[in-house]
């Protein structure tokens, strides 16, 4: 049993669109950041906040610029006597600038650079663990975090980007390793594993559970 403790409101755009026959219609997208917390943690401390750096659009067709605004969400969690800093983002993805997405994971680190409390920090970092596309995952890894994938608990490469976006390809496309869990502070990582992205959890009628495969983890603090 699980419940919504933290949401952080993001991109929320709303435009008018073609639809079968040349008809218009009317379209709305809102992205949002949320942390879930079963029932037994307790939660205090909410914060939310969306980054001050955020990527600049226009979409042609006499359409003005639109801004995409991006997020975080976090809350101390307390589970019997120990409380860590969990945290919860999706940065900016590199195609348009790349320096965009490295401008808001520094802003993030700001925000946590004065806490206390050991942290989880989790997300859609969309930079390749790799180094292959942004600085962001260095950046994150020179700051005092630990990448859970690296300590061993998981097997294989833990790729979880990307299925096409209409989620039927026959055969898995991931590729990257861009979702991430990080922590900072005394946890033992016990386990590690890729979740949505074996042939048999896809739907009855053939679908992936998502374009992105999850990670999951069990850490433990001493």
């Amino acid at each position: 049993s699980y419940r919504a403790v933290a949401t952080s409101i993001d991109i929320d755009l709303e435009a008018p669109m073609r639809v079968a026959g040349g008809l218009l219609d009317d379209l709305r997208l809102t992205d949002r950041d949320v942390i879930l917390a079963r029932t037994g943690v307790a939660i205090s401390s909410v914060r939310t906040g969306n980054f001050t750096t955020n990527l600049n659009l226009s979409p042609g067709g006499g359409l003005p610029a639109v801004t995409l605004p991006r997020g975080w969400a976090s809350v101390n969690a307390t589970i019997g006597d120990r409380t860590f800093r969990f945290v919860s983002t999706h940065l900016e993805v590199p195609e348009f600038d790349p320096d965009v997405q490295v401008a808001q994971a520094n802003e993030l680190l700001q925000e946590l650079s004065g806490e206390q409390l050991p942290i989880i920090f989790v997300g859609d970092f969309n930079s390749a663990a790799d180094g292959s596309s942004t600085p962001t995952y260095g950046n994150l890894i020179d700051a005092g975090y630990t990448d859970v994938w690296t300590q061993g608990a998981g097997a294989g490469a833990g790729l979880t980007c990307c299925q096409n976006s209409d989620l039927r390809n026959p055969a898995s496309l991931l590729e990257k390793r861009i979702d991430l869990i990080l922590f900072r502070g005394d946890f033992e990582v016990l386990n590690a594993a890729v979740v949505g992205a074996a042939p048999g959890e896809r739907t009855p009628s053939g679908l992936w559970p998502s374009d992105h495969a999850g990670v999951a983890a069990t850490l433990r603090l001493p």
